[in-house]
């Protein structure tokens, strides 16, 4: 499972475990591969998940056709379930500059810590385990940029301005003032232990219900909300991709001579 996440293998060997199941001693043909999905489907599974399923069986054929002997991977003709694309949920620029500028404070550090968890998101489009990741050492203060890990321990550089700066400062100052910080990361708890993925993702939860529904109050909503922000203003579409992290075969090649100093142009045209 070279380059998955320990999230995606746990998925993966959950997907394996049910299809086996499934298989109950059978030989595993195309054909049974095509019952399979169409049982899953029959019992409501959803395409997205049904094409994750699909991934995760192609994927152990493969390792066993290069390592275990095996003749032929018979799910390799098996193709995924078209998808409907949905619009992705975005809060307004407005709303999101009335969540920072009157319904969150930053008068105790619990409080600093939503300010900027949500800024941080809303300023630079990250993902929650990106941001449960930073550490101190990731930050570049003076020349405005954060080092992100991103999927498969994919490096990137991400950009951000003044305000962001200033507010990062802020916080760490009372941040090490108040709280010992014992492993390094930008966000921890009261006893200087990093933020779970699952607690960052509580902590905007309650910040983003002050202004917009539940179906909105979400850590990747906010990671289209950034991405929107900077369409709006102008930015290109791959420059966005670029910033997102996202991986695109066709735009591979723009991306090698994109530079952070760029990308910092791009991002000021949208936040201070």
């Amino acid at each position: 499972m070279c380059n998955y996440s320990p999230k995606t293998c746990l998925c993966y060997k959950q997907d394996l475990t049910d299809f086996f199941k499934f298989v109950d001693g059978r030989e595993v043909t195309p054909n049974l591969i095509s019952d399979y999905v169409m049982f899953k489907r029959d019992n409501g599974c959803s395409a997205v998940s049904v094409n994750r399923y699909i991934s995760a069986i192609r994927s152990y054929f493969d390792y066993c056709c290069r390592f275990a002997g095996c003749a032929r991977n018979p799910a390799a003709g098996i193709r995924n379930i078209k998808t409907e694309k949905r619009l992705p949920l975005f809060i307004t620029e407005p709303v999101m500059n009335d969540l920072l500028d009157n319904h969150l404070r930053r008068d105790t550090f619990k409080r600093y810590r939503t300010f900027l968890v949500v800024l941080v998101f809303y300023h630079t489009g990250i993902r929650c385990s990106e941001l449960a990741a930073i550490r101190d050492l990731d930050i570049n203060l003076e020349k405005r940029y954060i080092k992100i890990y991103g999927k498969g321990r994919k490096e990137r550089l991400v950009p951000f301005g003044s305000e962001l700066e200033y507010h990062l400062r802020e916080f760490t100052k009372m941040r090490d003032t108040e709280i010992r910080v014992s492993d390094g990361h930008l966000f921890t708890d009261i006893h200087g232990k990093g933020l779970s993925g699952f607690q960052i993702r509580i902590i905007t939860k309650q910040a983003l219900l002050r202004v917009v529904p539940a179906k909105f109050a979400h850590p990747h909503v906010l990671r289209h909300t950034f991405a929107t922000a900077m369409m709006n203003h102008g930015a290109k579409i791959e420059n966005v991709a670029l910033l997102l992290g996202h991986e695109s075969v066709d735009t591979t090649t723009i991306y090698e001579h994109v530079s952070i100093n760029y990308l910092q142009s791009i991002h000021r045209q949208v936040f201070r």
